[in-house]
């Protein structure tokens, strides 16, 4: 099991560091853009699903557990894990949860 503290720094990191520069803040210096908000960062999907795949192993859980903790599909928790969607903050929160055993 993780501790909450850490499981809430990965999301914190992922949220602010993991992502692509964004084209248009950086072109841009003068308006932050609708979708970096000023950060300059945009999430990559696959970086913030590859982070989040590694913390559901190292908590030990499986795929099939996790989603239906979150009650989603197990195949939408395998895309957000593939980068093929992207993650909300709320689910990242519940995602980091459920490996903490506190949902």
């Amino acid at each position: 099991m993780l501790s909450g503290m850490l499981s809430k720094q990965i999301v914190k990191n992922l949220l602010t560091n993991v992502g692509d520069v964004c084209e248009q803040s950086r072109m841009d210096k003068t308006m932050p853009c609708e979708k970096c908000k000023g950060t300059g960062r945009v999430q990559n999907p696959v970086s913030v699903g590859f982070e989040m795949r590694h913390l559901r192993q190292r908590c030990g859980k499986s795929l099939s557990a996790v989603a239906r903790k979150l009650k989603i599909s197990k195949a939408y928790v395998s895309d957000l894990e593939r980068g093929h969607r992207v993650w909300s903050s709320d689910l990242l929160m519940r995602f980091t949860k459920v490996c903490e055993g506190k949902i």
